[in-house]
């Protein structure tokens, strides 16, 4: 049979060695160690009254990691044993070290050298408080960071054996040395009284609930398309991933295709009954969401009605972009929802259509626009003062004139919105000659700032766009999209403590 390579690391306790049949005295189990080790040296027949139970029970089923029907020879077998142990160095808990029991147990492993095909014993040795899990993460983090751990190939089978020790230098085992174990690593415990360890393969569980943190770190900071990666990486259920690429695209405005995903993809599976509700609740906003843009897309006259969930949707995409930093964002998404509510304003006081279509090869304004500012004599007179060209859609400059006509004529939603749009003005150069303009300006939250105070504004960008908000009628109190992300967190959540 051919050679195997094993690694094996075990962490040591007080449960590891018998003498005569009996533990070791707690309160001087450390001096009955040493006395020990100095006597199986001066007389080697001290060994027939030292057992290790647990290190004998582990190196017979080693022997069966090929299958129970194929034992593997023990000396067919290249191992490396690390034993783990403690060493206070004084103060009244030194009798607990387990220093001297590893130094014993390496003697009496050594003594069955030729059991083996290859041997190799190491021996890391804590000195500090062993109860402390801080202490001995940084410990096994340091000799990871050390390369301790030798280079491991992949037919090498890795076994870390935990059921010595205290909670913390086991804590610290595992944690410490995750990064540098590889995947298939198992975890041995030894159960009192049982023959066998009980394998598990932890490392590809931590590796679980690491993704899923992630996925809801992603998550709270508004990137659902890395969240949903990060719950692809932990083998999270197909439609939780999908749930979160939806959310992906509606940021992302494209509301058709979120709105298949959902359908296809999250909504069939009745698996998931609070992850449905959700996705049912998504599937009714998206559907109005996108009668909304094909209503604006087809009208030839005022259609003001459908601009109202789209405003709310710009609002919070803006809302979002400054919650995570993401300033040029925010800057573009700012001008935008501006552009909308100008939009909005204009077709509910004016009537005026402020849509577009395709003629003859170009875009241009609608017939019933062309068609006020030539005959009435209020638009017209704006339209010639402001040099707005009836034939081209109508700009933000343009719809920002002619709301105009409105305000002047005592309206005051139009009032309203007229003055909260003109602080925001100051930062059209800003936008302009920036990457979502024309230019390559920096743009972060600081240059907005800058900005604001070089123009005499008071107000930070946020409340610019809240008051705008509000001058439209929204309720700028609750962002409703966090609720929804507030909802899918408390799912992930759940998905780190269902078993797997």
């Amino acid at each position: 049979m051919a050679q195997r390579n094993i690694l094996l690391m075990t962490t040591l306790g007080h449960r590891d060695i018998l003498l005569d049949e009996q533990p070791l005295p707690r309160d001087r189990f450390r001096t009955t160690c040493q006395e020990l080790l100095d006597a199986v040296k001066r007389d080697p027949s001290h060994w027939n009254r030292i057992r290790f139970p647990l290190l004998e029970r582990l190196l017979q089923w080693v022997r069966t990691l090929d299958g129970p029907d194929a034992p593997l020879a023990l000396r067919d077998l290249h191992l490396s044993l690390y034993l783990i142990a403690t060493d206070q160095r004084g103060g009244r808990f030194a009798e607990t070290d387990t220093v001297a029991l590893a130094a014993l147990a390496e003697e009496w492993v050594k003594r069955r050298q030729e059991a083996f095909g290859a041997l190799r014993v190491r021996r890391w040795t804590f000195d500090g408080n062993p109860a402390a899990f801080d202490e001995t993460l940084f410990f096994f983090r340091k000799l990871a960071a050390e390369g301790a751990v030798p280079s491991i190939d992949a037919p090498t089978r890795v076994l870390v054996h935990v059921t010595s020790g205290t909670p913390a230098l086991v804590f610290g085992t595992l944690v410490g040395l995750a990064p540098v174990l590889p995947r298939s690593t198992l975890v041995l415990v030894l159960p009192p009284g049982a023959d066998s360890p009980l394998p598990f393969a932890l490392l590809p569980e931590l590796e679980r609930l690491q993704s899923l943190r992630d996925a809801a770190l992603a998550l709270e900071h508004w990137n659902p398309a890395l969240a949903a990666a990060f719950l692809e990486r932990a083998g999270a259920p197909s439609p939780f991933q999908q749930m979160l690429r939806a959310l992906a695209l509606r940021l992302q405005f494209d509301f058709e295709r979120a709105l298949r995903l959902l359908e296809r993809e999250v909504l069939p599976h009745a698996a998931f009954p609070m992850l449905r509700r959700l996705a049912e609740g998504e599937t009714r906003y998206l559907q109005a969401l996108v009668r909304a843009v094909e209503g604006i897309r087809v009208a030839e006259t005022p259609a003001p009605e459908p601009y109202r969930v789209l405003l709310e949707e710009l609002w919070q995409s803006a809302k979002i972009a400054w919650s995570r930093n993401d300033a040029a964002t925010f800057l573009a998404t700012l001008f935008r929802f501006q552009e909308a509510v100008l939009r909005w304003a204009t077709e509910h006081t004016l009537g005026l259509p402020t849509g577009s279509r395709r003629e003859g090869g170009k875009v241009v304004s609608l017939p019933a626009y062309q068609e006020r500012l030539a005959h009435d004599p209020a638009f017209r007179e704006v339209a010639s003062r402001n040099g707005i060209d009836p034939v081209r859609p109508p700009s933000r400059d343009a719809l920002h004139a002619l709301l105009s006509v409105a305000a002047e004529r005592g309206n005051p939603l139009a009032q309203r919105v007229l003055d909260a749009c003109r602080p925001i003005d100051a930062l059209a150069g800003l936008r302009n000659a920036s990457i979502v303009g024309h230019g390559f300006e920096p743009v972060s939250r600081e240059a907005i700032a800058d900005r604001l105070r070089e123009t005499q504004q008071r107000s930070d960008p946020e409340t610019l766009l809240d008051e705008l908000a509000r001058a439209a009628g929204i309720d700028t109190t609750t962002v409703p999209l966090e609720t929804l992300r507030t909802n899918l967190l408390q799912l992930l959540e759940q998905l780190q403590v269902r078993p797997t």
